[in-house]
């Protein structure tokens, strides 16, 4: 189904007003941080990227110039991605609506003053935050974000997406799995059950042991109590909050792989944690996370609803707030 402006905004419940959107109504507040949460601090932080889509008075900005940045648009068509309002940071968010001749992705291969292939070392540390809202009445599956290391083709990227855990393996060396899952599936510090949809960041890693790479997924406080968190509250129609903190792990530059971090939290709920470089913990030295040697964040991309048969399960999947920095 492809759609203009006018119709997109009817199906987010909003309604038009001239060239733009207005909401109906309000959304509810996002969830604060929580106690341990990584938060950007101007003052003390350096933001390599930034942007909640306020500076475009159109959706061709983003890719024709005019705004604060101009976008690679690799898709086959442009109809699919649109500016609403009513964001979680500012007055805009992008949205990316269901189209089944397209598989809409926006990329921006300038972070901060980093470009594609360059090879000097990043950051020890590197975090994501971003909003992330979507309509339907099942979560949105597939790939949201992707970051671009300085590894050929797809070495090194680290993709976020909402995926079916039955097939996953959490560590490279084939370890760390039965660190946090047993045999049958079932989660020994809390985390998701295997067969749960949710969250994953995917690591491509060719020289890996396994030759793939892992998949880092929800390990701890899966529920829906007080303090937990599972992927069924992105169902709800509102915004939320992702952040993920990347760490290359003590003394990486002589421990080399398998001694990284992997943390994420989910409107405030830490629900991720690998900790390679940590000794007393089971998953010590198999952690293959952000390289030591490389910088994880050259360039990355967003996107939305893929032209598959499950995306019709999801109409609009919508981003806010965007940050790749380091404290």
């Amino acid at each position: 189904m492809r759609t203009g402006v006018k119709t997109t905004c009817l199906f987010l419940g909003l309604v038009a007003a001239g060239a733009g959107c207005q909401t109906v109504g309000s959304t509810a507040p996002v969830a604060p941080p929580g106690a341990d949460e990584p938060v950007f601090d101007s003052t003390k932080n350096a933001s390599l990227y930034y942007d909640n889509w306020d500076s475009y008075t159109s959706v061709t900005q983003l890719w024709s110039g005019g705004g604060l940045y101009s976008y690679i648009v690799s898709s086959e068509t442009q109809s699919s991605t649109t500016l609403v309002t009513g964001g979680a940071d500012g007055d805009k968010a992008v949205d990316f609506y269901y189209d089944p001749s397209a598989y809409p992705i926006l990329e921006n291969w300038q972070v901060g003053t980093v470009a594609p292939n360059n090879t000097a070392v990043g950051p020890d540390v590197i975090v994501i935050t971003w909003y992330y809202r979507q309509t339907g009445t099942q979560l949105y599956m597939g790939k949201l974000w992707a970051t671009y290391s300085t590894g050929p083709g797809n070495q090194n990227r680290y993709m976020l997406e909402h995926t079916n855990l039955s097939g996953q393996y959490e560590d490279e060396a084939s370890i760390g799995y039965s660190c946090f899952w047993a045999a049958n599936g079932n989660p020994k510090t809390g985390g998701a059950p295997v067969e749960t949809d949710g969250p994953g960041w995917y690591h491509d890693d060719l020289t890996a042991p396994n030759g793939i790479g892992a998949l880092f997924t929800q390990n701890m406080n899966y529920g829906t109590g007080t303090g937990q968190w599972s992927a069924a509250k992105l169902l709800d129609g509102q915004w939320h909050r992702y952040t993920t903190r990347f760490s290359k792990g003590a003394n990486w530059q002589a421990l080399g792989v398998g001694y990284q971090r992997v943390e994420m939290w989910a409107d405030g709920v830490k629900i991720m944690e690998y900790v390679g470089d940590d000794r007393s913990r089971c998953e010590y030295g198999h952690i293959w996370g952000m390289q030591p040697d490389t910088k994880m964040v050259n360039g990355y991309k967003i996107g939305g609803p893929e032209s598959i048969p499950a995306a019709p399960r999801v109409n609009h999947v919508m981003h806010d707030g965007m940050r790749i920095w380091t404290p």
